[in-house]
């Protein structure tokens, strides 16, 4: 068995077995221990970190005919690339078996063109390869895991199972779980979370931010765009992922709305650079949470990591072309095809919105608007400039009241 081989068969049998253990053993219980974050967590997180990057820099080839697509596809619907390109579930499985496509194809031309005699070169592209076929185990099979998952009429079997007469724990914890109705699922996974963290104050203080989340209809996309309710604390769903509870938790991980926080990440803030990293970070160093999501986030940034680079590189050069988050929390993933739809007339359905503001142009902003006036309360303010109320109420309040001051005083002065 080669080399490569090993690995890929390591690889899926480790993800087969996270999934086997924690869908069919361990669906999360209503009384759960406490975790306590050990320091191997971190350096394991860590480790994945850095080898996602070192992956996503290898896999650099396989990019090239997905974005060659993509443009293409652009160039043919025009203005209607947005409703043909959302991120629907038939659209998933569309790149799904576009991405397994690409690696057979992309890994033969690949074979072809390098010749054997090039042993630096051949190394090189079975190193490439490896590192999609990693990405794609870990991405897109735990995507078909969770949604092969999800189809399960999970309460009808729940209900079945709670009238047997005998039951092992296992069922027990399954069924105190898919008995529940969809909004009782939620508020179910949002006590685990917070019962599990009470002995890991970090993670609980992040969680905090969080209060729910929110169900959509499936025709809304939530790939990308507006994910998240910044100032309700919610984070989006769709019904049927409420019978996925790791998803649910690694959403509630992934999308959690203590980013805004600008005691974590000052405003104004960039995706590829800044707040994708600390929410990556957050999933891998906590993978006792949602080991399923886990590998998902993993894959993920193998797919991703490179942008980071990418923007890093410019940046040194002198060169920032990188947009900052828009003032509703979203972020315009692909800013060639922006620029290219603004160009050639297309920008119709791309929602271009104003920069997210800093702290101190919120503050001057509000003062501005409230001259002889009472400030706006603390949900207005949140609502307004895409802040979490509990900011707002703990530090903005208190810094425009003190602008406020400083203003007053210096304005009697003159």
């Amino acid at each position: 068995m080669s080399l490569f081989t090993l690995t890929v068969t390591v690889v899926a049998i480790l993800v087969i077995l996270t999934d086997g253990v924690c869908y069919l053993l361990l669906t999360p219980e209503e009384s759960p221990s406490p975790f306590r974050h050990h320091s191997i967590q971190e350096k394991l997180g860590w480790a994945a970190f850095y080898s996602s990057y070192l992956l996503s820099l290898l896999r650099l080839p396989f990019a090239i005919l997905p974005y060659v697509t993509k443009l293409l596809v652009f160039l043919l619907t025009r203005k209607g690339f947005h409703r043909f390109w959302r991120d629907t579930y038939s659209v998933q499985l569309l790149r799904i078996v576009g991405d397994l496509i690409n690696l057979l194809s992309t890994a033969y031309v690949l074979h072809v063109v390098i010749p054997s005699s090039a042993s630096l070169l051949s190394l090189l592209v079975a190193a490439s390869t490896l590192a999609e076929a990693i990405r794609l185990i870990t991405e897109k099979g735990q995507m078909l895991v969770s949604a092969s998952w999800q189809m399960i009429p999970h309460q009808a079997v729940a209900l079945y199972l709670q009238s047997m007469p005998f039951q092992q724990r296992i069922v027990r914890r399954y069924a105190a779980y898919y008995c529940l109705t969809d909004a009782e699922r939620l508020d179910y996974i949002i006590r685990w979370l917070r019962t599990r963290a009470i002995c890991d104050p970090p993670f609980a203080d992040r969680l905090s931010y969080t209060t729910g989340f929110r169900i959509v209809p499936n025709s809304y996309g939530l790939g990308a765009g507006k994910v998240r309710d910044v100032t309700a604390g919610e984070v989006f769903i769709h019904r049927r992922w409420t019978n996925d509870p790791w998803l649910l938790i690694g959403q509630a991980m992934r999308r959690g709305t203590w980013l805004f926080d600008p005691r974590y990440l000052q405003r104004p803030f960039h995706y590829r650079t800044q707040s994708n990293r600390l929410a990556t970070l957050f999933v891998l160093t906590h993978p006792a949470y949602s080991p399923p999501y886990t590998w998902y986030q993993f894959g993920h940034e193998i797919k991703v990591a490179r942008y980071h680079v990418y923007h890093v590189l410019l940046g040194r050069l002198g060169i920032k072309i990188e947009q900052f988050i828009q003032s509703d929390g979203t972020y315009l993933f692909d800013q060639l095809l922006i620029r290219l739809a603004a160009s050639l007339g297309w920008i119709d359905g791309w929602e271009l919105l104003e920069p997210m503001k800093s702290n101190e142009e919120v503050i001057r902003e509000v003062i501005e608007h409230s001259r002889d006036q009472c400030l706006p309360s603390a949900q207005e303010i949140a609502e307004k400039y895409c802040y979490p109320v509990r900011y707002v109420e703990e530090v903005l309040l208190s810094q425009l009241n003190a602008a406020r001051s400083e203003e007053t005083y210096v304005s009697h002065r003159k």
